[in-house]
This record gives C-alpha cells, sequence and structure tokens, in this order.
C-alpha cells in the first residue's frame, strides 16, 4: 500500500503544477480570492447613471467661478475634477458638465502653469500633464470646435522640453553617475522643468506622457508625437518595469537610487497609455508590455489591492491630499484597456469583475452616511472630511461602473473613438491591444496547459480507480485467509458496524453537510459521498458568468453616430494620407478546466492522504529570475 500512496503523492504534486501552469497561461482569470458576490451587482443601469450624476452634481455645485474649481483644490485635484467631469460626459454621450468644464479650462488657461499653485510646484510636469489629459478629455468628450487639443498640445509641448532624446542628451545640468549608464535615459522626462539640477524622473509623469502623445498621434496622426510615446514606452520598459508587471516610484538619476513605492496610479497612467499605444500602432512589443502590466494590476499581489481585491490606497491622517484622488486613474486605464479590447472575453471579464468590486465598496464608503458624498477611503473607516475629494476620485469608479453596464464609445480601424461597443457582451472595431502573434502565443498556451490538466486530472482518476480495485481483491483475499485462523479477530467489534462511516463521511457529517468541500471552503452544487464521483460533478460544473444588466435605455445612455470622429483643431497638423491600421485578431478564450475545480480535487485528494497519515505533497513555484 505504500506504493499506492506513492502514486498518489506523485500524482497530486503533477496536478499541482498544472494547476500552476494554467494560472501563469491565463493572467486574466479572476483571482481565487475574490467574492463571486462583489463582482456582481445588482443595480440596472438608470440607477449606476444616479450615483454617478448625483456625485459630479455636489462636484459642481462646489465650483466657483472666479476659481475654476473648488475652493482649496490644487492643481492635482482641480485637474482630476475637470477630467472626470468631461470623461462622465464623453462616457454618456451628454453635456451636463460642460458649462464647469470649460470654466475650469478657460480660467487655467490664463494663470497656467501656476494654477493653483497652493503648493509651489507650478513647473512640475506632473501638474503639466494632469491639465493635458484633462483638456484632451474635454475635446474628446465636446467636439464642437473648442480649442482644447490646443490647449493639451501646448502643455505636451511644455513637458517635451524635459524629455531626454534619443542621442542622450540631458536637457539640464544634473549629473549621470557612472553607476546609471549601463541603460540608456532616452525617452526619460524629468519632474521639474525650470529646475535644471534636478535629477528626478517619476515612473508617473512617463506613463501620463506615454498617454497624452498617444492620444495626440492618435487624433493628429503626427508622427513626431508617436516618436516620442514609443521612445518614453521603451524608457519605462527598461528603466522602470520589474518582473512583476509594476514600476517603482521613482529614479534619481544622480545617485541611481530609486524609491521602490509602488502605487495604483503609476500603473493606472501606464495601462492607460500603453493601450492607445498598441492599438493605434499595432506593435506587439506594446501589446505584450500591456499584457504584463495589465493583469498585475489588479492581482491581489499588488500592493494597493486587498485580498479580495478593493484598492486600499489613502492617508486617512490627510484625506485631502491630492494622492487620495490618483487611484482613480488606474481605474480609468483599466476601463480603456477593456474599450479597445472588447473582443477578449477574459480581460473583458476581469475588468469588470475589478470595477464591480470598487464599485460595492465605493457605495459603503459615503462620509458619516451622507448620501452621494465620498471618503477618500475605500475600504475601512471612512474619513470624515467634507471638501468632496472623495467624490473626485470615487467618480472614476462610478462612471466605469454605468460605462461597463450599457455600452462604450467604440474604436474605429485607426483607433480614433467612433460610435458604440457593447457593454459586456459588445465588441469593439479597434484592435486588439494583445493581438497579433501575442495573442496567437497566448491562445497555444493556454489550449497546451488545458490539455495537460485535463490528461493529469483524467490519469488521476484512473489511477485511484484502480489502486481501490485491487486494494478491495486483496482486502477481500486477506480477509478470507484470516477467518480461516483460530486467532481471527471479530471483524465487526461492538460499536462498529459494516455500516459505519468513513472519517471522510464523518467529517462532512459533523460540518453539518454532505457537500464535498472546495479549497476555498465553498461546496459545490451536487452533493455526493464519493471522493470519485464529486470530482467528476466539480469537473463538470460551469463557472458562473458575469452576467450584464439589461435595461432599457435611459437618458444617459450615448447617442453617437459615424460622425462623432474627434476634430483635430488648428494647433494640431493635419493628418497625412496613411493606411489603416487594421483590425488584429481577437484574443483567444484558452481551453482550460476550471480552477476551483480542479483545487477542490487537490483538497478531496489531500484529505485522502491525511486520513492514511501520510503527508500530502506541496508545490512550491521556483522563484523567477
Amino acid at each position: 500500500m505504500p506504493f499506492f500512496f506513492t502514486c498518489l503523492s506523485a500524482l497530486c504534486g503533477s496536478l499541482l503544477f498544472s494547476v500552476h501552469l494554467v494560472c501563469a497561461a491565463n493572467p486574466y482569470a479572476n483571482p481565487l480570492t475574490w467574492s463571486g458576490s462583489a463582482t456582481q451587482s445588482t443595480l440596472s443601469l438608470t440607477e449606476r447613471e444616479g450615483y454617478a450624476s448625483r456625485a459630479a452634481a455636489l462636484l459642481v455645485a462646489q465650483m466657483t467661478s472666479s476659481l475654476g474649481t473648488i475652493d482649496g483644490f490644487d492643481a492635482a485635484r482641480a485637474a482630476e475634477l475637470v477630467s472626470v467631469l468631461a470623461l462622465q460626459d464623453w462616457l454618456s454621450g451628454n453635456t451636463t458638465n460642460k458649462a464647469a468644464v470649460e470654466k475650469s479650462l478657460d480660467v487655467y488657461e490664463t494663470q497656467k502653469p501656476a494654477y493653483p499653485d497652493s503648493s509651489g510646484v507650478g513647473s512640475w510636469n506632473s501638474d503639466t500633464l494632469y491639465w493635458g489629459l484633462a483638456a484632451y478629455y474635454a475635446n474628446r468628450a465636446y467636439p464642437d470646435g473648442n480649442p482644447y487639443l490646443g490647449l493639451a498640445v501646448n502643455n505636451w509641448q511644455l513637458v517635451t522640453q524635459s524629455f531626454v532624446p534619443a542621442n542622450g542628451t540631458l536637457p539640464r545640468s544634473a549629473k549621470v553617475t557612472a553607476g546609471c549608464t549601463g541603460k540608456s535615459l532616452a525617452g526619460g522626462v524629468f519632474l521639474v522643468r525650470d529646475a535644471l539640477d534636478d535629477p528626478t524622473i517619476w515612473s508617473s509623469v512617463a506613463g501620463m506622457y506615454i498617454t497624452l502623445s498617444s492620444y495626440l498621434y492618435e487624433a493628429s496622426k503626427d508622427d513626431n508625437y508617436l516618436t516620442h510615446a514609443e521612445a518614453t514606452a521603451s524608457f519605462f520598459q527598461t528603466v522602470f518595469l520589474n518582473s512583476q508587471g509594476l514600476a517603482p516610484y521613482s529614479v534619481n538619476v544622480s545617485s541611481c537610487a530609486f524609491d521602490p513605492g509602488l502605487t495604483s496610479w503609476v500603473s493606472g497612467a501606464a495601462i492607460e497609455g500603453l493601450t492607445v499605444l498598441a492599438n493605434v500602432t499595432g506593435n506587439s512589443t506594446w501589446s505584450g508590455m500591456l499584457a504584463e502590466v495589465l493583469p498585475a494590476a489588479m492581482q491581489s499581489t499588488a500592493p494597493w489591492n486587498t485580498v479580495d481585491g478593493r484598492i486600499s490606497e489613502d492617508d486617512a491622517v490627510h484625506p485631502m491630499y491630492y494622492q487620495n484622488v490618483l487611484k482613480g486613474m488606474l481605474i480609468r486605464g483599466v476601463l480603456e484597456a477593456r474599450r479597445r479590447n472588447a473582443a477578449s472575453s477574459d480581460l473583458v471579464s476581469l475588468v469588470d469583475s475589478y470595477i464591480t468590486i470598487q464599485f460595492n465598496s465605493i457605495l459603503n464608503a459615503t462620509v458619516n452616511g451622507t448620501a452621494d458624498t465620498y471618503s477618500t477611503s475605500w475600504v475601512g473607516t471612512p474619513d470624515n472630511s467634507t471638501d468632496l475629494t472623495g467624490n473626485v476620485g470615487a467618480l472614476d469608479v462610478l462612471n466605469a461602473a454605468f460605462a461597463i453596464a450599457g455600452s462604450l464609445p467604440g474604436v474605429s480601424g485607426n483607433g480614433s473613438s467612433s460610435g458604440t461597443s457593447g457593454g459586456n457582451t459588445g465588441s469593439s472595431g479597434g484592435s486588439g491591444s494583445s493581438g497579433g502573434s501575442s495573442s496567437n502565443h497566448s491562445s497555444h498556451v493556454g489550449a497546451i496547459a488545458g490539455g495537460v490538466v485535463g490528461g493529469v486530472a483524467a490519469l488521476v482518476l484512473i489511477v485511484i480507480a484502480i489502486m481501490l480495485y485491487r486494494r478491495r481483491r486483496a482486502g477481500r483475499a486477506g480477509e478470507v485467509r484470516a477467518r480461516r485462523s483460530p486467532l481471527a479477530a471479530d471483524p465487526f467489534p461492538p460499536g462498529e458496524s459494516p455500516g459505519a462511516q468513513s472519517r471522510f463521511d464523518r467529517k462532512l457529517a459533523s460540518e453539518g453537510s454532505t457537500q464535498v468541500p472546495t479549497l476555498t471552503g465553498s461546496s459545490t452544487i451536487r452533493t455526493t459521498s464519493s471522493p470519485v464521483a464529486s470530482t467528476l460533478s466539480l469537473l463538470n460544473t460551469p463557472r458562473p458568468g458575469h452576467t450584464a444588466n439589461v435595461s432599457p435605455p435611459s437618458p444617459l445612455q450615448p447617442n453617437r453616430g459615424p460622425t462623432a470622429n474627434m476634430t483635430p483643431t488648428d494647433n494640431v497638423p493635419p493628418a497625412p494620407t496613411s493606411p489603416v491600421i487594421n483590425d488584429l485578431p481577437p484574443i483567444a478564450t484558452p481551453a482550460q478546466l476550471d480552477p476551483q475545480a480542479i483545487h477542490g480535487l487537490i483538497g478531496q485528494l489531500q484529505g485522502m492522504l491525511r486520513d492514511h497519515e501520510e503527508p500530502p505533497p506541496e508545490y512550491i513555484p521556483r522563484a523567477s529570475t
């Protein structure tokens, strides 16, 4: 019998390895630690739109015409306020917030780059990019001839003064140490524009610069924007991006010291930029890079995510700090990735689940229970701030929540916005950012992994059945021989009977259930006392999918047509004749087994081993090098 358990241990270890292979092959699978109920919402499209519009209305009511923003807001919060208001109108197809957005941008344009300079950082490129992107979002939401694309271009030009060109010549007097020369700084963008001796480069600035450059290229087809976007994307990849798909906060090019802090808005800015860049170029380098950064930002291993998937970044001591609103950039980024990759069902499902988790969490994070006034903390104890900073960050989530329940603005063949695309089941005309060879490779790996797991699982079941059969035959033969001996023991001692439960069944009965437990503590729908039959039930139980809430169109539903394309202003050079980028092939869904079912099988096998006092095997993945 030791041979039986040795084989069983080896097969169980192989199955654990196969589970690891499947998870690696499908990075867009929902983490097993996410609650199924938290990834879904019963709220209708109309109800979701109501939450978003009421939160925005409170913000607009507090804006003053002289400041163009809410009194006390610094440059970052003021810019993000404009962004979320413009994005809400764009996603809904309305112009409800147009007057407030235009007033804020008009005041900013007369006072930039030091508006409002409460922190003395008027020449920081981060602030300039916040406002540049806000201007772009406004132009996209209201393409009626207003010069906001020109404002975005002007801010891009200001930031480009701090851009390191291909020859590596630093646009400042900062000294680079020998230890930093191993990696080219070409494509880097310094944080402070006017302090020429400042050696700091922020990863978030690089991410936003990729985003704004890519959007401007999409709008104008000016190759100058594309050149800068790709150079900074290469810099981000070689200098900042680590093996986990995350990026440290900053680097000092004089001391070559990195600030190792990891924040959601760095990933959010990079995701939005890489999504657009991959879409408008069809370059597999950028789609492959996006495939690293996108799932990593939503997994439970990212430091800003709780185990159940909620974003936990907040500063309870300083609820009015601008960092409290920047986590919304991650939601903005993953929503854009979803919009331009609507054919990738796994990606769409993961993004929808992640957004819905934040949505459900935010609805429970109101300040002092006040309706439509949200805390800067999306988890834990809500703060008591009353300056509506929490509403600015929350609006990125509230906007995304109604967008995924309805229809997103479509993407034309060359990447620009046009028409609408469906919600959870809709498709987009845009190129999939994980398409091309990268998509085919992912599909093949997923199919192979699914085959491996299926084969191993089947082999485990066959071996178990054979071993149990042989064991039963051997046991019966031994029983016959033993009964012929005068020293034979009573096969049914007092207190036992042929119908007594096994330890496996007694354990289930003591827990008040006859259902076979899974690794995560949940139970399957079917009930049985047979481990083999239970395993078959688990393997054939379909995974519950995310169902969209179907509701009739509401007044906020987009009402776009084929003429809703972005119209460049005179500030942007006219688009040269260029071929339209064909749609990349959609990302195929890998053929694979349900990881939860496999984990249930593993739990049963390990329980059997423990019942026979055999230590179950443990698969420990080798650390990545």
